[in-house]
Formats: structure tokens, sequence, C-alpha cells
């Protein structure tokens, strides 16, 4: 399995900098991801609770699924879920344009999260977008 870092990997889009409540946004063009490969979007902090999570796509191909889900910086700090936000979403069919699951998800104190996507089926191509609101608790 390859893992990938999408261009905005560093540097997310983030705003709420001066408060608790914060948004951030990660977008990928995916080319021809692969079953076995693993796309790391970007990082949260640690010692937040994330409220919702949306998620836009083109028509990704025929025959795929995305699960997208987060992992531990660290793993001290607690246990990768791959397919926690959204597992076996069917993204072969049509563009998505408003995929939602609502939390609250907890994401322990320590050096925070990576976000993941990865893809089941057949390969993916084309532009994911994920927002991501939550707010941070403070460590």
């Amino acid at each position: 399995m390859a893992e990938l870092q999408c261009p905005g990997y560093k540097n997310a889009q983030q705003n709420g900098e001066y408060g608790n409540a914060r948004v951030a946004h990660f977008a990928v063009t995916l080319a021809a991801l692969a079953t076995t490969d693993l796309m790391l979007l970007g990082q949260l902090p640690g010692s937040i609770k994330i409220h919702r999570i949306s998620l836009k796509s083109a028509d990704l191909g025929t025959g795929n699924t995305l699960d997208i889900g987060y992992r531990y910086l660290r793993s001290t700090d607690g246990t990768a879920v791959l397919d926690g936000f959204f597992n076996n979403l069917d993204t072969s069919a049509a563009a998505l344009a408003n995929s939602m699951v609502l939390g609250p998800i907890n994401i322990a104190q320590g050096n925070g999260v990576e976000l993941t996507l990865s893809t089941a089926g057949a390969v993916a191509t084309g532009q994911v977008d994920l927002f991501v609101e939550y707010d941070y608790l403070g460590q």
C-alpha cells in the first residue's frame, strides 16, 4: 500500500484562528487512486470535538466507494479509524452534492490526527472536497 500526500496536506485552509469554533477544508484531485493506496488529506490538532463533516465529490468513476477517516500522528494518542467518517460511500453513480456525518467525534489530546481517504472497487479519478467543523478544546 502506497501512502500519498495531497498537495495541501501541510497547509489546509482553516478559519477560526481567534476562537474555538473552526472549519477546515481539504481538497484533492484524485488521478486513478488505486484501492491499495492511502491518500493523506491533511492534519487536525489534538483535543478537538468534530461536529459535522461534509463531503462533495465529482463522479469518481464506475464501481468504486470511498472510506474517509483518521489516524493519530502518534499511535500512543489513540487508535486509527480509517473509515471513521465515511464507510463505503458510493461515489460511482453521480457526483455527491453533500454527504454529511454528524458528531460529536472526540479527538484525544496530543499531537493530532491526519485525515485519510481510500477507495474500494475500481480506481477513483476526480475532485473531492472535505469540510470539517470542529471546536478546539485546548490541551
